[in-house]
């Protein structure tokens, strides 16, 4: 897990589905601790934004 990264960017509380998409892309391409869910990696890809995922990084 990319601590840091986390640290810096908390998903917002009551995030609209767009701020989820956004951060969960990110999330992919910084860290990609754990997979995203699967209505986020559809939509994702639906709109051409599934980039390459982070290798998984511990601590």
């Amino acid at each position: 897990m990319n601590r840091e990264w986390h640290e810096a960017h908390p998903l917002p509380r009551n995030a609209t589905f767009e701020e989820r998409l956004e951060w969960h892309r990110q999330h992919r391409e910084q860290c990609g601790c754990r997979e995203s869910p699967a209505n986020i990696l559809k939509e994702l890809e639906k709109r051409g934004l599934l980039g390459p995922r982070a290798s998984r990084k511990s601590g």
